[in-house]
């Protein structure tokens, strides 16, 4: 009766505050990991060790370290409602939950190659998105003094409405709690500690299956442990050897299930973001360029005469070809929050975050001309090398456009370049659209 009496008075103010005490603290453990990064990067720059070795073994500890850090955005952030809080908060923290997500991609496409020297471990440090990982510990650390003075102020706010109950309260929860804990012990004993205690010879049985091989002998094991494990109701183990043993089994299927996740965002052929990853940036992109009213462009990217090329080269020169593109386009892209994919076969599509209308028609006219300066020899095309087709869709205001839309705009675009001649950009704004042709960089209206 007390709490909901007090409650009604304060209940605003109290959700409020609990909302920011969580992020609080999700946000202080955050700087912290990201400051870890830091003694990671120094302990390898101090080492006098250039063996190919250390530098793979010190590119695993930073991968294993942003896998847990990317966790943690998941289990924390990400599962909670940010309403309560003020939207330059909101922004600094998905801004910096992105720059770890690329950060992550980045160095787990470094590990797939044979060879890592020092070379390529400090290429990695010095450029994006790593480098920029430095400027999310420092809006999340602001970010995190402006949460602890929110907090105060609310603090003082309740307090003044719960004063006069505070002793009261104190002592309604001392007594209620001692009950609780002595009818917890009671059900605890009786119903949790013995049960679970007949039950760990049995789980320690289970067999590792083998999945390189034939697993039906192991299932076949692990169906009589099931049964046996249903039928039994007696055991003389500790309960905390057995958390101990779920723990750590648990502990290997969320390794592994991230390492398959991560494998099932990357193309294999071009190293960069496929659909899957597409689907899930994209949208989260989007939802934060909404709340945030920036805005967003899209760009679809199609390689020219493309099935003409592979009729003349092979296929095997074309995947070359694809993967020198994506590499080009990965260069290009110079800013932490954006991102290219592999939208399927020969097209490709980047996402750029906040970006201005001049600078994404510059970028898209850097990136025609940059693909053309790579010098692939095609005979089938008109320039007798591997050209591109662009369209564009930039969006002022996502709130009016979901993403969908915005990359069915986009397709159009391409379509009207490949129709125009090929080797050339179009772009479409929703307050005005523009089309222009890479030979004298002349703009229509």
């Amino acid at each position: 009766m007390i709490e909901a009496f007090t409650s009604l008075s304060s209940q605003s103010s109290k959700k409020q505050l609990n909302s920011i005490l969580l992020e609080e603290t999700q946000v202080t453990y955050l700087v912290g990991k990201l400051g870890e990064i830091d003694h990671i990067k120094e302990d390898f720059l101090l080492s006098t060790n250039d063996s190919d070795g250390s530098t793979r073994e010190f590119i695993l500890r930073l991968q294993e370290h942003l896998l847990s850090l990317s966790y943690e955005f998941k289990v924390g952030w990400m599962r909670r409602t940010d309403d309560a809080l003020p939207p330059l908060i909101t922004k600094e923290f998905d801004s910096a939950q992105m720059r770890i997500l690329r950060a992550q991609r980045v160095v787990s496409t470094l590990l797939k190659n044979s060879t890592l020297t020092r070379d390529d471990a400090l290429d990695v440090l010095r450029g994006y998105p790593l480098k920029d990982l430095r400027l999310a510990h420092d809006n999340l650390l602001a970010s995190n003094n402006d949460l602890n003075l929110l907090s105060q102020d609310l603090e003082r706010e309740i307090r003044r409405t719960e004063l006069n109950y505070e002793i009261l309260l104190i002592i309604t929860v001392i007594i209620a709690s001692c009950v609780a804990m002595l009818s917890s012990y009671l059900v605890y004993k009786r119903k949790i500690v013995k049960p679970l205690e007949s039950i760990f010879s049995i789980t320690s049985a289970v067999p590792i299956l083998n999945t390189a091989g034939d697993t039906s002998e192991g299932l076949a094991d692990l169906q009589v442990v099931e049964k046996e494990l249903q039928s039994s109701d007696n055991g003389v183990l500790e309960i905390r050897m057995l958390r101990q043993m779920v723990s750590g089994l648990l502990n290997r299927l969320v390794l592994s299930c991230m390492a398959l996740n991560d494998l099932s965002m990357t193309d294999p052929l071009c190293q960069i973001g496929n659909r899957r990853s597409l689907d899930i940036y994209g949208a989260k992109a989007w939802k934060q360029a909404v709340r945030t009213v920036s805005p967003i462009a899209i760009l679809m990217v199609d390689v020219d005469h493309f099935k003409q090329f592979n009729d003349v080269y092979g296929h095997t020169t074309g995947d070359q070809v694809l993967v020198s593109i994506a590499s080009c386009i990965a260069k290009a892209l110079r800013r932490p929050l954006d991102d290219c994919f592999r939208y399927g076969g020969e097209e490709f599509l980047i996402l750029m975050y906040d970006v201005s209308a001049e600078n994404f028609d510059h970028f898209c006219h850097e990136l025609r001309a940059s693909v053309e300066n790579l010098l692939i020899e095609n005979v089938g095309a008109e320039t007798g090398r591997i050209t591109i087709s662009c369209g564009g869709c930039y969006v002022f205001n996502p709130c009016s456009l979901s993403l969908d839309d915005a990359i069915q705009r986009a397709d159009q675009e391409l379509y009207r370049s490949k129709k125009q001649g090929r080797n050339q950009v179009s772009i479409y704004s929703l307050e005005r659209p523009w089309f222009v042709k890479p030979p004298n960089n002349s703009i229509n209206i």
